[in-house]
């Protein structure tokens, strides 16, 4: 997908209108339209704002989902990042903790089932 279809797919599912979004960002409906439809690419500093206005990452933006991270990702790393140090640090050593149990146990049903 290109860089235009995917802004007016994320744009789409937020409910956004595209006059809305160009003023979200700073930039006329018409230039916005633009990038839309592929006339011109938008500059980086609209691609940073547009990502956060639709709430993706700007590799999404540039070449669509599946290249970044999943939106359950990005929504469970958000949080995290809004955890308290003490908390982040109790957070990892659980994750961690949780992975290699999940981990141990697929090596397990693989080997027996081999």
């Amino acid at each position: 997908m290109t860089i235009g279809e995917n802004l007016k797919r994320a744009r789409k599912a937020k409910d956004v209108s595209q006059a809305a979004l160009a003023e979200r960002v700073g930039a006329g409906k018409s230039t916005y339209i633009g990038w839309e439809h592929d006339t011109n690419p938008p500059p980086a500093d609209k691609l940073v704002l547009l990502a956060r206005e639709l709430d993706m990452s700007v590799d999404a933006l540039l070449f669509g989902e599946a290249a970044g991270v999943s939106a359950d990702l990005r929504d469970i790393f958000r949080r995290f990042d809004d955890l308290p140090a003490p908390a982040k640090a109790q957070a990892k050593l659980l994750l961690r903790a949780l992975l290699f149990s999940l981990e141990s146990g697929l090596q397990q049903a693989e080997e027996h089932a081999a």
